[in-house]
Order: structure tokens, then sequence, then C-alpha cells
């Protein structure tokens, strides 16, 4: 007889979330939500520290369809069908970092230090981008045009060399 494990701790949020994104200690937490649940544009940053209030990021005039955290818990970034990615820093979320795309945004990851930030778009492109400045920091990667290869998910090694990418297509690339 296996007893049901109890969470440490307990946080109420409204019903539909449909992405979350956790820093290394699990203090800082993004979420967002469905379209049909909440507004689909906005996400909110959370804390464990239950004293603290909730942040909300709003900027995006569509869905958000992908979220990322850095390790330190000091950044954050959200992918929207608006064509952008937005870079929060949370010491002052009213004023976010705008990286525009020529399609909607799906997806986006931060290196292991914090410092860069890859998105994929639409189009199965990855760029990558100063996460402090918003600068594009090299030339875009990946296959455009094909449906099948839009990169959904990509992770970074900690020596920012490698990038790992799943697509539609059912494939992972290591770039």
């Amino acid at each position: 007889n296996t007893a049901k494990p109890s969470p440490m701790q307990y946080i109420p949020v409204p019903a539909g979330v449909a992405g979350m994104a956790v820093n290394s200690d699990g203090s800082t937490i993004l979420l967002r939500w469905f379209a049909e649940s909440n507004p689909k544009n906005i996400a909110v940053i959370l804390s464990l520290d239950t004293a603290k209030q909730p942040v909300v990021l709003s900027g995006h005039t569509d869905a958000i369809m992908g979220q990322a955290v850095t390790i330190d818990g000091t950044r954050c970034a959200t992918a929207s069908f608006d064509k952008t990615a937005k870079i929060w820093s949370l010491k002052d979320p009213a004023n976010p970092i705008t990286l525009t795309h020529p399609g909607e945004v799906f997806n986006v990851a931060f290196t292991a230090d914090g410092k860069i930030l890859a998105t994929s778009d639409y189009e199965g492109i990855v760029r990558f981008w100063n996460a402090e400045t918003g600068a594009a920091v090299s030339k875009p990667i990946g296959e455009k045009g094909d449906i099948n290869t839009r990169c959904r998910m990509r992770f970074f090694h900690s020596d920012k060399r490698h990038l790992i990418t799943a697509a539609w297509d059912r494939t992972i690339r290591h770039w």
C-alpha cells in the first residue's frame, strides 16, 4: 500500500494552465494559459514566497505559445503568435525587450548562463539574441518554409555551443 505524496506547498491558480517554466531552485515560476481559460496574451510570474504578489506580464497582442526562465530567475522570455518574443527583466517587468520576427514565434530558450536567448518561429528558423540588449548575435539557422521542420522545443548544452531542436517532422537535430 503506497501513500500518495503530499505537496510541500499549494498555490492556487486559475484553470487552464498551458505552459510553465521554472528557474533552477524553483523559486520563480512562469505560467501561461490556454486562450479559452484566461487572457491568452499574458503570462504571470509566481513565487514560492507567498508574501510576494504575482507579477502579470502583459504586452503581447496574441496568444503566448512558449516561455522560459533563466536559471537564476532574473529574466524570463515569452514567444507569441503576434510575431514577437519578449525578454522580461524581473527587476523591471513593465519594460520588456521586444524581438520582432517575420512570423509567429513558437518557443524560447535561454543558455545556461542566461546571456543568449534562442527563438523559433513559424517558418522553422531559430534566431539567437543577446538576452540583455535584444541584439541579434549570429545568423539564424533552420530550414525555412516546411511545416514539418518547425522547431517546437530546443535546449542548450551548458557550454552554449550545442543546441537541440525537436521538430514536427519527428526529428531531433543537434546543431
